[in-house]
């Protein structure tokens, strides 16, 4: 049976109003940002090497400022203290990021190596696709040289 108009939005909102559904609807809407966040945490070279590459100066404190805003803005979302407060903030956050990307000429795609990719070879152990962290530091500021 399909739905159409005001039956599915009475269906949306039963479905809403239960407060776990709720929950998990805005983990959802959250998760690329606490990943983005936790990402750049684990990896903070790595993100400071991303706002060095986007002309961002000074890149450590943004760095840090970028990772602080990706992680408390969806804990304010999800446990409801100031959830407009945090909303606000990654809508800014997405509309400038996506403007001066797009608007700077810089809308390229980077391939870094960041997250450890396994394959295994013939004697069941498996290696590092992208090297040790040395290697994929090295190859990401070659990476980045060639495209400045």
């Amino acid at each position: 049976m399909r739905r159409s108009g005001p039956a599915v939005i009475e269906w949306v909102r039963s479905v809403m109003s239960v407060p776990a559904l709720r929950w998990i609807g805005l983990l959802g809407l959250c998760s690329a940002y606490l990943q983005g966040g936790l990402t750049k945490a684990m990896d903070f070279s790595g993100a400071v090497a991303e706002m060095a590459h986007a002309g961002l100066t000074p890149a450590a404190p943004l760095a840090v400022a970028t990772i602080v805003l990706e992680l408390v803005a969806p804990l304010a979302i999800l446990t409801g203290r100031f959830r407009w407060l945090g909303a606000l903030a990654l809508v800014a956050f997405t509309l400038r990021r996506r403007s001066s990307s797009i608007g700077s000429g810089k809308w390229r795609r980077l391939t870094v190596c960041r997250l450890p990719m396994r394959s295994s070879n013939i004697s069941g152990s498996s290696a590092d696709s992208c090297g040790s962290p040395g290697t994929r530091r090295i190859q990401n500021e070659r990476i980045l040289r060639r495209i400045a």
